[in-house]
């Protein structure tokens, strides 16, 4: 379930009413924050530099995480629903889609970046592109101690409550086994 505009965390069941807390969206947010250790978190803080270059890096964390996550959540959207010939390489199937998408061309730099650090081809190769920007929305949003309205993860956990080892387990390979380095 998704928000009513398609964009973020879901709004329907979920959103508190009356000042009751939202158990569900408390519990994903205490598991998100534990299974994003301070290990991981400096471990995709370094990749992600090193993919997306510096720069584009500090300036991607300079802002605000919720608007720049909410548009990685779409280009990952966007990715996902790709249906690529199996031996076309990753990078130019990306590339072709997010010049179709109106995106900032930051967040469309730093996903074409990330597209060329991935080593399989085809279908396999965009989903794991998709994974690797969701978790680099975490990221942000972690780093900017905005979990709860982080829609990489409300993404990456639907209507479910993960486990913390399922959740460790998607952020760490889709944020560095999955990106070759540089």
């Amino acid at each position: 379930m998704v928000s009513a505009n398609g964009v973020g965390p879901p709004t329907a069941p979920t959103t508190p009413t009356n000042g009751v807390v939202d158990l569900h969206r408390f519990r994903v947010v205490t598991v998100a924050e534990r299974a994003a250790s301070v290990a991981w978190r400096r471990a995709a803080h370094q990749r992600f530099v090193a993919v997306v270059g510096a720069p584009i890096w500090e300036t991607l964390r300079s802002g605000p995480s919720a608007p720049c996550c909410r548009r990685l959540a779409l280009v990952a959207r966007v990715l996902v629903g790709l249906r690529p010939r199996r031996r076309v390489a990753t990078a130019t199937v990306v590339r072709q889609a997010l010049r179709l998408r109106r995106n900032s061309t930051l967040e469309r730099f730093a996903v074409a970046r990330v597209a060329e650090h991935i080593a399989v081809p085809g279908r396999a190769g965009v989903t794991a592109t998709a994974s690797a920007v969701r978790a680099m929305g975490v990221v942000l949003c972690v780093l900017d101690s905005g979990l709860s309205s982080c829609a990489c993860l409300w993404d990456v956990v639907g209507d479910q409550t993960p486990t913390e080892a399922d959740l460790s387990e998607f952020l760490w390979r889709s944020a560095l086994d999955d990106l070759v380095r540089p």
